[in-house]
């Protein structure tokens, strides 16, 4: 009797529908994650230049190692 050596056609079916499977789900979560993570970086980004503004008005005309300075 030989012994064969490889694998069945539905044995490779059923490997490429597990694969298939967790790549739509792995998809649909990264998917979730860039739209989640853009809105947070354009609200930081948004913060962020608000804050610089403000910080730029209050120490626009402050002294800085004895002389007048525009920091920005």
């Amino acid at each position: 009797m030989q012994v064969k050596a490889g694998f069945t056609l539905m044995e490779l079916m059923v490997a490429v529908a597990c694969a298939s499977v967790l790549a739509l789900a792995v998809m649909g979560g990264y998917a979730a994650y860039r739209k989640v993570h853009a809105r947070y970086t354009e609200s930081y980004g948004r913060m962020s230049v608000e804050l610089l503004q403000e910080l730029h008005e209050k120490t626009k005309n402050a002294r800085f190692g004895g002389r007048f300075e525009n920091r920005f």
